[in-house]
């Protein structure tokens, strides 16, 4: 129960204890989710693909978008802000002779939010052939 001496913030559907909320940490976790959202749309413009306004958006995008040398120079681009914001460590941007570097990368991206990438093979019939395909999406982390 909420005694009248104790000070709340009614965001949307939840009430916040005042005394345990952390502005700061919202505004840092929003700034990272711009500067992801950043990335991916960079990666989905050179590829001619439509650009998300949320994460959750980037669904069965091909692996060939993720794995090229236009992902990596996007994210050489943005080495500033991924540097400001992100523990470089912590999200694995130092193994850049890693062969899945762009995708460990914005894999740790997502982790250090709460979301990840996850991996789907798909198989595509082509003239009776048979061909594997690799699609990934991102989701909320349900931790």
């Amino acid at each position: 129960m909420i005694n009248k001496t104790d000070k709340f913030i009614a965001m949307k559907d939840n009430i916040i204890d005042v005394n345990s909320y952390n502005i700061e940490e919202e505004i840092n976790l929003k700034i990272k989710k711009i500067i992801i959202i950043k990335i991916l749309n960079g990666m989905l413009e050179i590829n001619n693909l439509q650009k998300i306004t949320k994460l959750e958006e980037f669904i069965e995008i091909d692996k060939d978008v993720i794995m090229n040398e236009n992902t990596k120079q996007i994210l050489n681009d943005m080495d500033n802000d991924i540097s400001k914001y992100f523990e470089k460590a912590k999200i694995g941007y130092y193994r850049k002779t890693a062969p899945a570097y762009q995708l460990n990368i914005i894999r740790g991206l997502l982790n250090s939010i709460g979301y990840k990438i996850d991996r789907f093979p798909k198989i595509k019939m082509v003239n009776g052939k048979k061909y594997h395909e690799i699609k990934y999406s991102i989701s909320k982390n349900n931790i």
